[in-house]
């Protein structure tokens, strides 16, 4: 299943925010990433539903998932062609699609034995999704 999303990351940094009560300390979900997984759940339902359902249904449990992923970042490069501090870490933005991708699927993202990623120049931000059942 190939699938193509327009949906940016957002900041590893701004995953989680935590709630002190009393002594106790609890770290919850942030609204940004409530709403990332709520506009990726969205593009993807808009574009991808009926080969969604078609992986899941015909998706057997004793095989294993193999990921290659190509994110295409607007801000790789600095001025002086070096790669940008902004640009993101590849693995943060693995995270945040895997979960959300796989919370779609209805399947656990345990099954993903393989991960071939990597980040590339493009003037508006992609993220591109090859998953082979191997």
């Amino acid at each position: 299943m190939h699938l193509v999303l327009k949906t940016p990351p957002i900041s590893t940094n701004k995953l989680t925010r935590a709630i002190k009560r009393g002594n106790f300390c609890t770290v919850i979900k942030s609204a940004d990433a409530r709403k990332f997984e709520a506009d990726v759940r969205l593009e993807l339902e808009s574009k991808y539903m009926t080969e969604m359902d078609k992986f899941f249904t015909e998706f057997d449990i004793s095989k294993q998932i193999k990921l290659s992923v190509t994110f295409n970042v607007p801000n790789l490069y600095t001025k002086k062609g070096v790669i940008s501090k902004s640009s993101g870490d590849l693995d943060n933005y693995l995270k945040q699609y895997i979960d959300t991708i796989f919370k779609c699927l209805c399947l656990d993202d345990k099954f993903v034995t393989e991960i071939h990623a990597k980040k590339l120049y493009n003037k508006e931000f992609k993220s591109e999704f090859l998953i082979e059942v191997i």
